[in-house]
């Protein structure tokens, strides 16, 4: 089931989709992580990250750039990201979440690995950790190794 989220978006006619999508990403204004509005005017509003001051993005984009816009507050769904490492911290952040496990999860990612295939090898070293060797003994510790294949997109 896809996960909705409420959002505040920026709201412009599409022909200034392109300028306002920059100045809202340079500002560290856009929420990435949701899918954009599309509405039935053809206008487009692009998910604000919650900074509460609405009204600074209107003003810089009506003073910066020229474009009238508005703030519309709705429903809509995660992006999935498409940054390998973002996929691989959320499937270990979820799994030892979902399991109770006590570990710090940057001791769980490799940040590096090969990809030959459907099959993808890290580095040895990783698997050698202290927290690696508590986390190999929990009794799902297979479902981990799933997770981390389907963020990585192969089968194992």
């Amino acid at each position: 089931m896809e996960r909705m989220e409420s959002a505040t978006f920026l709201v412009v006619e599409s022909v200034h989709g392109e300028q306002t999508h920059a100045l809202l990403k340079s500002n560290g204004w856009l929420n990435a992580t949701l899918e954009s509005l599309q509405t039935s005017d053809g206008s487009i509003g692009f998910p604000l990250v919650g900074f509460d001051h609405e009204d600074i993005a209107l003003n810089a984009l009506r003073n910066h750039l020229g474009i009238e816009a508005s703030i519309v507050v709705g429903e809509t769904k995660y992006r999935p990201s498409v940054d390998p490492h973002h996929r691989l911290l959320n499937a270990v952040t979820t799994w030892l979440e979902d399991h109770d496990v006590d570990a710090e999860v940057n001791e769980l990612l490799p940040v590096k690995w090969e990809k030959l295939g459907q099959l993808v090898l890290f580095p040895r070293e990783l698997g050698q950790t202290e927290t690696w060797e508590k986390v190999a003994q929990h009794p799902m510790a297979e479902r981990l190794w799933e997770g981390m294949a389907e963020a990585l997109k192969v089968t194992s």
